[in-house]
């Protein structure tokens, strides 16, 4: 795993400042603190950090060339049929210096253009400068697992692995883009292609970019997921096909020259990928968990548990709160707002990690591949629902009726009835934060915002999926967005702030492939999620270890902020939430820090977490 920058002016006069570039790559020390190289000429310039997996020698060292120097790549990721790939390309000519994956993908490109990008198994972010042709070209992998941002300043574009290499180049405008702001306040994250500036972007998962020398930017979707939830093969089918995948998905991914082992949270998906490695291995598995000593929030005994059955060399870590800076520091690295506060624990798994492996795999992918979310058993049953009302005229009857019912559950969901799938997805997850934001933020920047309704994002995303069901729907709209935006960045962003690398095995393409393919009927009913992935692997890990309710990776954030946190916590929405309205924002906090308990007012408490982050990005 590595950090990657550039700078492409569109002046072929104008020659890149080294020292600057120098600059932006090593903001990105920790994610590569083995190696570091630069390659200039002209108008361009690539900046490389390596943390080395595969090919420990010099031989890897980055940016790299072709045989004629016409050709350089800086690249960030693992290609998992890569051995395959060479064996292909040698046997049309090609000759290697290295070991390395990332000279694979050089030579593929000599072949194949930036069309190479749809050979790869793997994931990765990429540029390469093709000097014959004088084109740049960015390229990130189907699911993002690795991230690219780029940025046009003036007359030059800037790139990198994280927004603090682009922050760090002497020309980058840090304006802050309201609109993308007010995706922050009802996702928790931003969507891509937006960031929290202005002119600056996300290359979004599966999409590759092309620059030419003047400054013409294209950018192209290479990979498009097909769902499919009418499939009439045998659930058994399904399940054959899925051990077979998932079994090889693990195996390339064990590839390393290095020290590797795996996150264990006792769930589902963790539990089955360390089952797998366990087949391929046949000698104990390293495996590492976080719990806290409230026992509402731990799953260290259920990890423990799966750890004993499956025999692996387990390590685990009770966690108490961070201290002040670190609790800040964790907040300032993800360089925009986000408050998946789950960030801590996986923060904290991955320096345990670390201090034992250099490599993990880990088990995320699992809920939107196969509908683990308890949200979709919701939304599947609002699509029960819809059925058993079936025009439109009647919906509408059922909604307005509702209004009277007590029962909140009930009510709301007549509500959401009337409603495209899509929609009722929306209201299910995000009618609060929207609500929220038209009470908490000031009149003046919620306008700059773009309003406090974001619902275009869900309608966008569901575009020529009208055929499909409600579940599936609602599974391809996280898989685009949450997936991408909330898990991958946090697995990202903590664990490279210990150079350690994530591996995600449910994520290789063609399980995700599968995956869209197995009807919702053969993942969740009226009483269990997953049920397909469960059953596949009964044999290696019994469906006894998972009868209990789903624990989430939560930390209990609401304790440490009530306590030693609490006079940061003031400090930073008293200095930094000129946004919000005063009195408002004063009662928020106290009902958080003061007398708030996270698991009965959660809504509320996600609210200050939102808050929070922002006003902790707004002090970096």
């Amino acid at each position: 795993m590595c950090g990657i920058c550039g700078v492409l002016h569109f002046d072929s006069e104008r020659g890149v400042d080294e020292e600057a570039l120098v600059v932006m790559r090593d903001s990105l020390s920790h994610r590569g603190p083995d190696d570091a190289g630069t390659w200039t000429q002209g108008p361009v310039g690539l900046g490389h950090r390596r943390l080395s997996i595969i090919d420990l020698s010099p031989a890897g060292h980055q940016p790299m060339c072709n045989e004629d120097g016409t050709i350089w790549i800086a690249f960030n990721g693992e290609i998992y049929n890569f051995q395959e790939l060479r064996t292909e390309l040698e046997g049309r000519g090609h000759h290697f210096k290295s070991q390395t994956d990332t000279e694979v993908v050089l030579h593929l490109f000599e072949d194949l253009g930036i069309r190479c990008v749809e050979r790869l198994n793997g994931m990765f972010a990429f540029s390469i400068w093709d000097r014959r042709n004088k084109r740049l070209y960015l390229a990130r992998d189907r699911l993002g697992i690795k991230p690219l941002y780029y940025s046009l300043q003036g007359r030059s574009l800037l790139w990198g692995s994280e927004l603090k290499a682009l922050r760090a180049h002497p020309e980058f405008r840090p304006e802050e883009d309201w609109q993308s702001l007010g995706l922050f306040f009802s996702f928790g994250y931003i969507n891509h292609p937006h960031t929290a500036y202005r002119d600056t972007f996300k290359l979004s998962p599966g999409h590759w970019l092309e620059c030419t020398e003047d400054g013409e930017v294209t950018v192209e979707r290479y990979w498009h997921l097909l769902y499919d939830d009418r499939g009439q093969r045998r659930r058994e089918d399904y399940e054959e096909e899925l051990r077979e995948l998932l079994l090889d998905a693990v195996r390339i991914r064990m590839v390393a020259d290095v020290p590797y082992g795996a996150f264990l949270s006792g769930g589902v998906d963790s539990s089955i990928v360390v089952s797998q490695m366990a087949r391929c291995l046949g000698i104990p598995v390293k495996t590492f968990s976080i719990g806290f000593q409230d026992r509402a929030y731990s799953e260290l005994p259920y990890a423990k548990a799966v750890a004993d059955h499956l025999g692996t060399e387990h390590h685990e870590l009770v966690l108490s709160a961070p201290d002040r800076d670190l609790f800040a520091r964790i907040l300032r690295n993800f360089d925009e707002p986000y408050s998946d506060y789950s960030m801590f624990p996986m923060h904290a798994v991955a320096q345990l990690a670390r201090e034992h492996v250099t490599m993990a795999l880990s088990g995320d992918g699992g809920d939107e591949l196969f509908a683990g979310y308890a949200r979709y058993r919701g939304d599947w049953l609002d699509g029960q629902l819809a059925k058993l009302v079936p025009t439109s005229p009647l919906r509408k009857v059922a909604a307005v009726a509702g209004r009277h019912i007590p029962n909140d559950r009930v009510r709301r969901a007549l509500a959401r009835l009337p409603e495209i799938p899509e929609m009722r997805y929306y209201m299910r997850k995000l009618e609060y934060p929207d609500r929220r934001k038209q009470e908490l933020i000031s009149p003046d920047a919620l306008e700059a915002m773009g309003g406090a309704d974001c619902s275009n994002v869900y309608r966008r995303l569901a575009e020529g999926k009208e055929h499909l069901g409600a579940v599936t729907r609602a599974q391809s709209i996280d898989t685009q967005c949450y997936l991408p935006e909330d898990i991958l960045t946090k697995v990202d962003r903590t664990t490279m702030m210990h150079s350690l690398e994530a591996r995600v095995p449910l994520l290789d393409h063609r399980v995700v492939e599968l995956a869209a393919r197995i009807p919702p009927r053969f993942k969740i009913t009226r009483t269990s999620t997953k049920v397909v992935l469960r059953e596949a692997f009964e044999a290696d890990v019994p469906q006894a270890f998972f009868d209990r309710p789903k624990t989430g990776f939560r930390p209990p954030l609401g304790q440490w902020l009530r306590t030693h946190l609490r006079d940061l916590a003031w400090d930073m929405i008293r200095t930094h939430g000129d946004i919000f309205k005063p009195v408002e924002l004063e009662a928020l906090g106290k009902l958080v820090l003061d007398s708030g308990e996270e698991k009965t007012r959660s809504r509320e408490f996600n609210s200050f977490v939102n808050v929070l982050s922002y006003c902790a990005w707004r002090s970096s």
